[in-house]
């Protein structure tokens, strides 16, 4: 029983919220990227967020998970011409980040499972 039950965690898909956005009350900013994976293997949703001085507004295009690996594309809400590719491999509690498109701030990241803020700092959800 507890072998099944090992193997179902195996193949399910690693959904959850990767990464976390946090607010500073000193500085009055958020900072952080957050990417949060919902629904079935073959079709997931994801949310994706970013915040420097300011949070970007982004929904999510294609998108795909295969294995542990994970792609998907964005759409930027207000300039529906500007997109960006992202791809990332799980490992563990880990998502492993990199984006394709150089013009793009977030270049590359470890976003932990259910990660913390810094001390003197809150989770904020943007």
């Amino acid at each position: 029983m507890i072998l099944i039950a090992a193997l179902i965690a195996l193949l399910a898909p690693p959904s959850g919220e990767y990464g976390v956005i946090c607010f500073d009350p000193a500085k009055g900013s958020m900072k952080g990227t957050r990417v949060v994976l919902s629904g079935p293997a073959e079709d997931p949703t994801i949310l994706f967020q970013h915040c420097e001085n300011g949070c970007s507004r982004h929904r999510t295009g294609a998108s795909s998970l295969k294995g542990d690996v994970l792609d998907f594309e964005i759409v930027n809400s207000t300039k529906e011409t500007q997109t960006a590719r992202f791809t990332g491999g799980f490992r563990g509690k880990v998502l492993n980040l990199r984006g394709l498109n150089p013009d793009f701030p977030f270049k590359s990241g470890r976003l932990r499972k259910d990660q913390a803020c810094p001390r003197d700092t809150v989770k904020a959800d943007p």
